[in-house]
């Protein structure tokens, strides 16, 4: 069973700290207002400190950790390197809460929501490597920056006389991973010529 503890800015400094979530109810003006706090519990020791959080920056932790062994929560952005037949697909997501489940969503102008996304439970670890990269409330720009890459790698078999490989002029990414253009495979095409 997963750890269940989530990540927030504090509101005093912009720290972030991690914990146990809830909401604090406090009287703020002569016992006639009532305001919800949202804050984290983390514990130093044996004893605990409270902090009040910015509420827009709370994240739950996925049980999941990146190739680095870094903590992996809703907020995040992650890049994903799909390793598949000497072929990486690398992409950078945001991880979100969706549906029940941890994803990895993208931004598709093409979908009624304005974006699609993948439950991290459907990734084939560990041909599918995950690294965070930054978060949403920091570093936003990387998702807009994005373009899907992919590139060859050395591409490593045993070849007798009689087998033969063959390659497509083209590799069609799902749509979502790349720009409109089809990606040249040229570069593995020299690699089987060289062989």
């Amino acid at each position: 069973m997963r750890e269940i503890k989530f990540r927030g800015k504090r509101l005093d400094n912009g720290e972030w700290v991690y914990g146990y979530y809830f909401i604090s109810e406090r009287d703020i003006e002569d016992g006639f207002v009532w305001r919800d706090i949202p804050q984290i519990q983390q514990r130093y020791g044996d004893h605990y400190q409270y902090f009040d959080v910015i509420p827009e920056t709370i994240g739950q932790y996925t049980g999941l950790k990146d190739k680095n062994g870094r903590e992996i929560y809703e907020g995040d952005i992650v890049e994903l390197t799909n390793t598949y037949k000497g072929m990486n697909t690398k992409s950078i997501v945001e991880i979100a809460f969706i549906d029940f489940t941890f994803a990895g969503k993208w931004g598709d102008e093409n979908s009624p929501s304005g974006y699609m996304y993948n439950p991290l439970g459907s990734y084939n670890f560990p041909i599918v490597t995950i690294e965070v990269i930054g978060n949403i409330y920091e570093n936003h720009e990387l998702l807009g920056e994005h373009k899907s890459k992919l590139f060859a790698t050395n591409i490593e078999w045993d070849k007798d006389d009689n087998d033969t490989i063959e390659l497509p002029e083209t590799i069609e990414i799902p749509e979502g991973l790349k720009d409109e253009e089809e990606i040249k495979v040229e570069a593995i095409r020299e690699q089987e010529l060289l062989r």
